[in-house]
């Protein structure tokens, strides 16, 4: 008798570890599925979207998107330089609907402020860039620029954390 009832203890006990597995699974797909009912829901009701960290906003004006740093902005001109050992932190960029583009992004560096300055006072226009306007103190560079339809402002700083920030807007028409 001994045996049986470790045998129906056994098979009631395998019969709850089914139920358990089964609800759990039941649970991970409705969780699953609610997410993407919630996105869908949201996309529609707002315009925004959401693919790998960047958010898309859709208007009949044009496209805004929002990205978390990891890459720059299609529109970003190829030829831009950019300071050697600067951290990509952030990028933004829009299009317009008659192809205009614009985009703010922003890096990090340890080097001093003057220094990543001084970078960029020979770097444009190296690369072809006009220095519109140059105005430097001790402590921060702001140039602006153009070349061949593309012009923005050029912003050199040290922040808060002792880094040396650098951000760039740039448009084009």
């Amino acid at each position: 008798m001994a045996k049986e009832e470790k045998i129906v203890t056994a098979k009631k006990s395998n019969k709850g570890l089914i139920i358990i597995l089964v609800v759990v699974a039941v649970l991970i797909a409705l969780s699953l599925l609610g997410r993407y009912v919630f996105k869908s829901v949201v996309e529609k009701a707002t315009g925004i979207s959401e693919k790998g960290g960047s958010y898309t906003f859709k208007s009949d004006k044009g496209d805004v998107t929002f990205d978390s740093g990891t890459k720059l902005a299609d529109s970003f001109p190829k030829d831009f330089p950019i300071y050697s050992g600067a951290k990509l932190t952030g990028s933004f960029s829009a299009n317009g609907k008659d192809n205009s583009t614009g985009s703010f992004t922003v890096w990090e560096s340890s080097d001093s402020s003057s220094k990543v300055g001084e970078f960029y006072k020979t770097a444009l226009p190296s690369a072809g860039y006009k220095i519109v306007t140059d105005l430097s103190t001790e402590d921060s560079t702001t140039l602006s620029f153009e070349k061949d339809g593309v012009s923005g402002f050029l912003g050199i700083t040290k922040d808060n954390s002792g880094k040396t920030a650098i951000s760039v807007t740039l448009g084009t028409k």
